[in-house]
């Protein structure tokens, strides 16, 4: 599994989800993770292959703040199409 994405800011103060796993230098797509009410938990990076996987990688950040945070939502930025939600 390619799990590349790095934590760059936290909106929330103190969190417990790993600022680094895998390779950062990878991390060129900025991300938002939000909760369900749309408040903006974090902002960071994922790497280009974790969206080109089959699903299983891509969520994989989502899925990690959920379980820490609550987070429900995660935003990445097109460069063609804008900020488009997972």
């Amino acid at each position: 599994m390619a799990t590349d994405w790095v934590i760059d800011k936290s909106h929330i103060g103190e969190f417990t989800v790993a600022p680094k796993w895998g390779n950062a230098a990878l991390c060129t797509v900025p991300v938002k993770i939000y909760d369900g009410d749309g408040v903006l938990y974090l902002e960071g990076r994922i790497s280009a292959r974790m969206l080109d996987s089959d699903g299983e990688d891509a969520f994989f950040l989502l899925d990690e703040a959920g379980a820490d945070l609550g987070a429900t939502r995660m935003d990445y930025l097109d460069p063609h199409h804008g900020w488009i939600t997972l």
